[in-house]
């Protein structure tokens, strides 16, 4: 993969005026959304060189095409996405070539990992973590069973959902599964607003007074997204920092929930 030696064999490729498409076939359990395409190495490797061998098309697409399901997932792709991506190809060589002479092979968590059902070092190797992580290769192992864990889990949840509401609870040891009904209050804002003034407290919520958050108003934003340009006068904002996992540009749009 590295200089002079990187393999490209797409499954297919078409050629058409008005854009340049790669498809390739997958057997994944579960189709990807647009996003994890758009991240997905082996998506930007593709269309890295079909640029490269194909240039001067006015668009360049990859497709996702998963046979199992008769659907697919289409992401355009331009030159100026991949400004650095010849350093990234590159550390890939040299991590696989790494990988080599040590012949370690370690597993990735991935996206379909909540569907697979084969023995995984991830999955399976669950040791006891050390009070603290003193280096890179303890981070790199605990962050994949991290990973991992996190899409099982949300699998796991997804499936056990479905088997209660067929088979109504059932329990694992003293705790029980089942679908419990959740209580939800809301009020009117105007009300809420005529009580606050009516005791005179409206002010007491902070020193600019009673604020709503721009996620709370997240519904409202997507369908009338004209209320962003009403609202931009008024925002005030400030920057915290939380812990997570995510992929660059993908993911978690750093809003305060």
């Amino acid at each position: 993969m590295g200089k002079n030696r990187q393999t490209f064999t797409p499954d297919l490729v078409y050629g058409r005026p008005d854009c340049l498409e790669v498809v390739d076939f997958k057997t994944f359990w579960h189709p990807l959304t647009e996003p994890q395409v758009q991240g997905d190495f082996q998506a930007r490797f593709y269309m890295y060189n079909a640029m490269r061998i194909w240039p001067h098309f006015p668009n360049y697409r990859f497709t996702q095409s998963y046979v199992r399901f008769g659907k697919s997932t289409s992401v355009d792709f331009k030159p100026e996405d991949f400004g650095s991506f010849t350093d990234e190809v590159e550390a890939v060589a040299a991590s696989i070539e790494e990988a080599g002479k040590r012949n370690e092979w370690p597993a990735t968590a991935g996206v379909e990992c909540s569907y697979c059902e084969l023995r995984c070092p991830l999955a399976d190797n669950h040791a006891v973590l050390p009070p603290r992580l003193t280096v890179p290769e303890q981070a790199q192992l605990v962050g994949a069973w991290y990973l991992t864990d996190d899409v099982k889990r949300r699998a796991a949840q997804k499936a056990l959902k479905a088997y209660v509401s067929a088979h109504g609870a059932f329990k694992v040891g003293d705790v029980e599964f089942d679908i419990r009904p959740v209580l939800q209050r809301s009020y009117p804002i105007g009300s809420v607003l005529h009580i606050l003034h009516e005791r005179n407290i409206a002010g007491a919520m902070n020193e600019e007074g009673l604020m709503i958050s721009h996620s709370a108003l997240g519904k409202l934003l997507k369908r009338f997204p004209m209320l962003e340009e009403d609202l931009l006068p008024f925002q005030q904002s400030r920057t915290s920092y939380r812990f997570g996992a995510a992929k660059p540009g993908i993911g978690d749009d750093g809003e305060e929930s």
